[in-house]
């Protein structure tokens, strides 16, 4: 992201091969970055067109290659950088490319590539491939999904948030009515606070592309999550943990909003800003934080929220 900023501001060769090789990188890691970066991309170009036109970018580009190719320790970082590039795109194409023309996918079904007792072995492809026969019988006898767009939503912004904070282990902690109130009431004004806070000071281009960033990989996610429920008829592949990459940032907004909206409060609001943040803390702590619930009775589920069976998912 630090690359694309610069980019953004002074577009170069040697920085646009950069984020080319930390993209196919990072897709070699995990397919998941792929439309993150597709994301990057996209504010970078969009960036260049409201300062430049197609033209002069390109004039801006060569001039800059031009300039700094007198230097030979420029040439140096050019030809080793174009090196790892090639080695970068090569391992890419080696596994998606190939795959792709091999399969008409970037990651192919297990029975595409071994034989279907082999994958029927494998717990989630057994579990899937079940799924989606009694799914596929449930629609041919004229049946419906369980859940419309907005009830899908409700069950997975919970599972989200249960299987986020409310975790240990293998085990769901089953939240109490009076915690779940106290949660939605506590985020919802701060939420609406943060958002106040970062109405009034702008944010900078760096905070703008990190928010956009955030939100963007929240809807993938969720969209994600949402087609597999149409596919499969049951909501599987739910968990908190593939918002972590983008819960500190998050986490970093809504701290700075409530700091902007505390430098502009007068010094008597500020004692009761803090009376009740700290008021706040301890609520959390004593009654949302997953270890005090886990220790209490009658707050530990002793089946999870979402498991692996239609037949027992909790909404």
């Amino acid at each position: 992201l630090n690359t694309a900023i610069t980019l953004y501001r002074q577009p170069a060769i040697p920085d646009i091969l950069w984020l080319i090789i930390v993209s196919l990188i990072l897709a070699l890691t995990k397919e998941t970055f792929l439309p993150v970066t597709l994301l990057v991309y996209v504010l970078v170009v969009a960036g260049w067109l409201k300062e430049y036109s197609i033209k002069k970018l390109y004039r801006k580009i060569i001039n800059d290659l031009t300039l700094s190719w007198q230097y030979a320790r420029f040439k140096l970082i050019l030809v080793l950088t174009i090196i790892l590039l090639i080695v970068s795109f090569g391992l890419f194409a080696e596994r998606y490319a190939q795959n792709y023309i091999r399969y008409k996918r970037t990651t192919p079904a297990c029975n595409k590539v071994h034989a279907e007792d082999e994958c029927m072995q494998h717990g989630i492809y057994r579990r899937n491939t079940g799924q989606r026969k009694e799914y596929l019988a449930l629609l041919n006898d004229g049946g419906r999904p369980s859940m419309n767009f907005l009830e899908f939503t409700r069950v997975w912004l919970r599972a989200v948030y249960d299987r986020t904070y409310s975790y240990r282990g293998m085990n769901t902690i089953n939240l109490s009515l009076s915690v779940r109130v106290i949660t939605v009431l506590c985020g919802i004004i701060v939420l609406i606070y943060a958002v106040r806070g970062l109405l009034v000071n702008k944010i900078n281009l760096l905070q703008k592309a990190l928010l956009i960033i955030t939100i963007s990989y929240v809807i993938l996610v969720f969209m994600y999550n949402y087609n597999i429920y149409r596919y499969y008829g049951y909501p599987f592949a739910i968990q908190g943990r593939y918002l972590l990459p983008v819960l500190p940032f998050a986490y970093y907004f809504v701290v700075l909003g409530l700091v902007n909206n505390y430098h502009k409060i007068t010094k008597a609001n500020k004692k009761t800003m803090i009376v009740l943040l700290l008021i706040f803390l301890v609520t959390v702590v004593t009654l949302i934080s997953p270890m005090a619930l886990y220790a209490r009775e009658g707050y530990r589920l002793n089946k999870q929220v979402i498991n692996h069976s239609a037949n027992s998912f909790v909404a």
